[in-house]
This record gives structure tokens, C-alpha cells and sequence, in this order.
């Protein structure tokens, strides 16, 4: 719903995004360079900036940076850098001295310091030389730290920082060059005090100084977990490693070694841009390691993509764990370096609401990727975790992502597959049951697992749907279902009426993961004896040998006589008898097979004339066999016949 031009974003953790830019107001309503959407997408009236008797504050036309600092944020302008709390109201405590900032970086630990970097010139009174320019380090109430001292020699613009695990700086912009005391040209590191690194890059400055990193700014940096470097900007070669081989082509985007080497197995291959050198604004790194960029370019590697792309990339690893007391979280490969992370819970105890683990926030293990958190409290069984993490992206690093990892501790999970033939089922999804006559009944077998680590309770499975009342579960499943156990679940397909049906069954169980499972049954309904067909000769037309006045086992019946009798049609030993035994006062007629669900009637004839009627007598069972005694057959000739009626 956002129709105004936004420079930059800051995705929080619960999903809300904040845009920064130059508007003054978005839908309609007020809001001052910088506004709050709602995970639905809507705008969070909660949120607006206030600068009430703060006539810089006022004048300012736009929101360059910002940055999620502890139960507030930092923002950046044109005019200021100032700090507001989590509704918008500017924080009078907070005090800067600096204007034109491009980005800005949140130190990790406690104390929330922060880096500001850009083009400013603003500093605090008796700051003097280059370091007070375009890189400063500020104590959480805006002042600049000066003990220890963030000292550097920067010599130009900074467009980007970006912090590693260890605490080193890596700092992209349009400084250095060959006129320039400083040793590179647009990136370099700096030590956590803010001295030159000097085992990045081999100290070019003394190897080659007339063979700089790259031939241009650079203008962002994403950091992976494994500490390789991707940096985008306005280069078209890198440095050869070997003096006096020809540079290394590389436009807009490349990727380096940990230690500052250039990275030669990536090579996106922009080549082509908008009237001029490729250049790529921004890189940012997804949650899988797939990389994003945009900038001024049109195709890569000969296809077409202007302004952005997505580039492959080696797969990211993550694993969330929790033993009971400690929760942790090992990143590695091309996933993106967290700036923060914080862990989150969710369980009956909490009315399956995240919140905060204790304060929320986890700790770096030492200069890892890794970041882990002891729990004050263990948390009960059944619990959901949720892990954060804070990721810088877009232009100058500027914006930033919220990635996530859930994992369930000592809770259930279902998984549901049908048995015959076996299949998965997924939520959504769609399974199709046997064709079954009228009249005819197909029950199909479920097995539902509890894969997870803790009990799993099910509730009553609910049909639902079109035509729910053709099924029915003839076995529901059991309740509880421990962890690594199973049981089975039966539905029938009973039709009515032939056509095809469909129904919708609804699972719910206490996996926290997915409460609710619900899939489609599809069916085909068929007349009783088209299903006689389908059974006996794998089609239901009336033809060949599967036509009703044919007897393909030759045993004298014909299909339909064995339809109705319920005979089967190609076995010559499945056949319907009857015969008289007059042995006793009066006559018997014995018949069978019997099935329960055919009825049977006994019929006599004196002379085979046309006077067939319904014998009077009494009928007894034996099996499957059948014996009519006619109370009015004795001293008289009679014959028999049954009558076989299907419901």
C-alpha cells in the first residue's frame, strides 16, 4: 500500500517493516520521511514521527539511514542524526553532531554503541583532521567516544561498513587512489580501534601501490557466515594478485577471501549498463545464500536484467538446537552474517504468542557466526523457538532483513501418508480413493506418525465438503500418540449416487508446527454393475466378454445372472445351484451361495405354464446354503425357481 518513493527499509523482527525516505505523507496520512507498516500490510498508526520545538528536526526533507538501537531507533538526515523511541517521539537525551550520514551500524554487545558513516563534514567542537571525517564511532546517547579513540585515516567519502564477528571494519566508498595516502581504493578494513588492518589485502600500499583494489567505489557490502566478502559498486577490475599480469575483470559485483583476496570461482558477468560502466548500487544476501543486486545495468552474462537480478550461490547452512539450557544457533556457508539475533518462544504458556526468551537477546558465540543464549528458566516441553537474526542490506547497507529459523523442542510432529499405495499426505493437498459402484463400499487406510519428540494428541477427523456424507472415517485415529508412534486411521467411500465426489478432511493434533492438516478426496461413483465390470474385466463397457449376456467361464450363467447373484464370472466353479429333495412329507428346495445383502424368494409352478407364485413355506440356514420347505407341496408335482433381488 505504500505509493511513495522509499530509499531504504528495516524489516522487524515480528515482521513489521519501516520505510525511510523523502515523503511527507503515505496513504493519505502524515508521516515524516519514515513510516511503519504492519505485517497485513497496513499502516501502523502507533507510529509517527514527532519533533515538537525541534525546528532542525522539522526542516529536514529526508530519512537517509536507520537503525533498530535497543527499545528505540536511530535515524539519519540531511539536517540530523537523532534518535526516537519505538513510537516515533524524538528522544531529547540523544545528542549528534553530524548531518549528511549515509548508514548506520549498531555495534554489537550490550553498551549499543553504533558507527555513522558518509559524506559529513558536521563534527563535534574541537574535533579536528581526517579523523573526524566520514567514519565515526558514537557512544548510545549520540556523543563520540573518544576513549578508546575510533581513529583512522579515511581519507574521502564512506559509503558502507559493514562489522564482522571479530569486531574489524570493513569500510566501502570512494576514498583512496594513487593521489591519496590511503593504501586502497574503495574497501579496506579497519581494526576495532580504528586502525588500518594490515593482513587484509597483503598491505597493497607496499606491494603495488599503483595497482589499487578495485577501479572504483564501492558502495555496499554483504557479509556470509563462512567470512567471505560480496561488495557491490561502480568498479569494472580488481587487482591481479600477480605484478604486471593484467586486472581482473570484474563490473559492479564481486566476492573476496576473508583475508581481502578476490574470490575467482564468482563472476557475475554484468555487461552491459544504462548508457555508460555497469555499477551495482546495493547487494544483499537471502536467507538461502542466493544473492540479490541492482544498480545501473541491463543484462548478465548476455540476458536480460535490468536494474536487478538474482545471482546463485553455494548453499548456507543453519542449525537451531536447544538441549534444555542453552539455545543455539551455528550459521555457516553463504548464509548472511547476523548484525543481531534474538530468540523467541511459543507454547501453551505463552497462549501460542511469540515472545521474548528471557530478554530475547543472544550472544556471539566469541568471533563466530554461532550465536547462542542460556534460558534462566527452561522452557516446558512443547515449546516453539524462533531465532532472528538482523541482517544489513540495500544501498550503503542501509536497510536491513529479518531471516529467521523455528525449531519445536520436545514437540510433536505429524506426519500423515496414505498405505495402499503408499503416499505422503500434505496439508492442502489432494489424494483419489478407489472408483466404487453404488451400493459398493472403498475404505482406504491412513498410518499417521508422531515424528516429533513429544506426545501428540488428535482430535475426531471432520468431513467436510460437497459430498462429505458419501465418506465417512470408519476408524479414527488414536489419541494420545507417543513420540515415534503410529496408528491408522480408515475412510470409506460409500456412494449414493454415481458422478464424481469430492470431500475435505480436517486433522487437527497438537503439532504446533501445523495444528490443522486438511486434504481433498477425490471419487468416481459408478453404477453397481459397471463396478461388476470394472472388478471382473478391468473395464465397464457391455461388451466382449464382459457383456451381460455372455458366460466367459462357461458355467451356464450368464454376467448379469452372476451380477445379481454375486457370483464371480470367470471362475466355472462359482456357480448358483438349486435342487429338490423329496425325501421327507414335503418338498425342500435347496439354493446357494446366499449373500446377506441379496434377498431371496422361493417361487413354484405346477405346470410351467405361466402360474409361477411365491411358495408358502419355511426357510432354514446352513452357511451359505438355503433350505425352503413347501408346506403346501406334499402328494402334488411342483417345480422351483429363486428369485435374487440386489437392494
Amino acid at each position: 500500500h505504500l505509493r511513495v518513493l522509499a530509499s531504504h527499509a528495516l524489516v522487524e523482527p515480528d515482521g513489521s517493516v519501516l520505510y525511510m525516505g523523502s515523503f511527507l505523507s503515505v496513504d493519505g496520512v502524515s508521516r515524516r520521511h519514515v513510516a511503519r507498516y504492519l505485517p497485513s500490510g497496513t499502516l501502523d498508526a502507533s507510529f509517527a514521527t514527532s519533533f515538537a520545538g525541534n525546528s532542525v528536526l522539522n526542516n529536514i526533507t529526508s530519512i537517509s539511514a536507520l537503525a533498530r538501537h535497543g527499545n528505540g531507533y536511530i535515524m539519519a538526515s540531511n539536517g540530523a542524526t537523532f534518535r526516537t523511541n519505538l513510537t516515533g517521539a524524538h528522544d531529547t537525551t540523544f545528542n549528534s553532531y553530524f548531518t549528511t550520514v549515509s548508514a548506520v551500524n549498531v555495534l554489537p554487545g550490550p553498551a549499543r554503541n553504533f558507527l555513522i558513516n558518509g559524506p559529513f563534514v558536521a563534527v563535534a567542537p574541537g574535533e579536528t583532521g581526517l579523523s573526524t571525517l566520514y567514519i565515526k564511532r558514537l557512544l548510545p546517547d549520540g556523543k563520540i567516544q573518544t576513549s578508546p579513540k575510533f581513529s583512522h585515516a579515511v581519507d574521502r567519502e564512506v559509503y558502507c561498513v559493514a562489522v564482522q564477528p571479530d569486531g574489524r571494519v570493513l569500510v566501502g566508498g570512494k576514498f583512496g587512489g594513487s593521489d591519496s595516502p590511503y593504501p586502497s581504493v574503495g574497501i579496506t578494513r579497519l581494526m576495532p580501534n580504528g586502525e588500518l588492518d594490515e593482513d587484509f589485502q597483503e598491505v597493497v600500499a607496499t606491494k603495488a601501490p599503483n595497482n589499487p583494489f578495485f577501479d572504483g567505489a564501492v558502495r555496499s557490502i554483504a557479509l556470509q557466515a563462512d567470512g567471505r566478502i560480496l561488495v557491490a559498486g561502480d568498479f569494472t577490475s580488481f587487482r591481479n594478485p600477480v605484478l604486471g599480469q593484467p586486472r581482473i575483470i570484474r563490473r559492479g559485483v564481486a566476492r573476496l577471501f576473508p583475508n581481502g583476496s578476490l574470490d575467482q570461482t564468482f563472476d557475475a558477468k554484468i555487461d552491459s549498463a544504462f548508457g555508460g560502466t555497469p555499477s551495482t548500487i546495493g547487494v544483499s544476501l537471502q536467507e538461502d545464500g542466493r544473492i540479490l543486486i541492482h544498480g545501473k545495468f541491463l543484462t548478465l552474462n548476455g540476458t536480460s536484467r535490468p536494474k536487478a537480478a538474482r545471482l546463485t550461490n553455494y548453499s548456507g547452512t543453519q542449525q537451531l538446537t536447544y538441549d534444555g539450557t542453552t539455545i543455539r544457533w551455528v550459521r555457516g556457508g553463504s548464509s548472511p552474517e547476523a548484525r543481531s539475533v534474538t530468540f523467541e518462544h511459543q507454547s501453551v504458556d505463552t497462549e501460542f504468542e511469540w515472545e521474548p526468551v528471557d530478554d530475547g537477546m543472544a550472544t556471539r558465540e566469541g568471533t563466530t557466526s554461532n550465536w547462542e543464549k542460556a534460558t534462566a528458566t527452561p522452557l516446558p516441553p512443547g515449546t516453539l523457538i524462533r531465532a532472528s537474526a538482523s541482517v544489513p542490506a540495500s544501498q550503503f547497507n542501509a536497510g536491513t532483513s529479518i531471516f529467521n529459523a523455528t525449531i519445536g523442542y520436545m514437540v510433536p510432529k505429524l506426519s500423515l501418508a496414505r498405505n495402499d499405495p503408499y503416499a505422503l499426505i500434505i496439508n492442502n493437498g489432494t489424494t483419489t480413493f478407489p472408483t466404487s459402484g453404488v451400493g459398493s463400499t472403498q475404505d482406504v487406510t491412513f498410518t499417521l506418525q508422531n515424528i516429533g519428540e513429544g506426545a501428540m494428541s488428535t482430535a475426531q477427523p471432520v468431513l467436510s465438503g460437497t459430498n462429505a456424507s458419501e465418506f465417512s472415517v470408519l476408524i479414527p485415529p488414536a489419541t494420545p500418540i507417543a513420540a515415534g508412534g503410529s496408528s491408522t486411521m480408515e475412510v470409506r467411500f460409500n456412494p449414493t449416487s454415481v458422478g464424481p465426489k469430492t470431500a475435505v478432511l480436517t486433522l487437527n493434533t497438537s503439532d504446533p508446527l501445523a495444528p490443522t492438516l486438511k486434504f481433498t478426496i477425490n471419487a468416481t461413483a459408478i453404477t453397481a454393475i459397471e463396478q461388476f465390470r470394472l472388478t471382473h474385466f478391468n473395464t465397464t463397457a457391455n461388451t466382449g466378454d464382459a457383456a451381460d449376456d455372455k458366460d466367459p467361464d462357461g458355467d451356464g450363467l450368464t454376467n448379469h445372472f452372476e451380477f445379481v447373484a454375486g457370483l464371480i464370472p470367470t471362475d466355472p466353479t462359482s456357480t448358483f445351484t438349486c435342487r429338490v429333495d423329496k425325501s421327507g412329507t414335503f418338498p425342500k428346495a435347496i439354493y446357494g451361495p446366499c449373500l446377506n445383502n441379496r434377498t431371496y424368494e422361493v417361487w413354484s409352478s405346477t405346470s410351467l405354464n405361466g402360474d409361477w407364485a411365491p411358495a408358502s413355506g419355511s426357510t432354514a440356514t446352513s452357511g451359505a446354503q438355503r433350505t425352503f420347505t413347501d408346506n403346501n407341496g406334499s402328494g402334488t408335482k411342483r417345480f422351483y425357481r429363486v428369485k435374487i433381488t440386489l437392494p
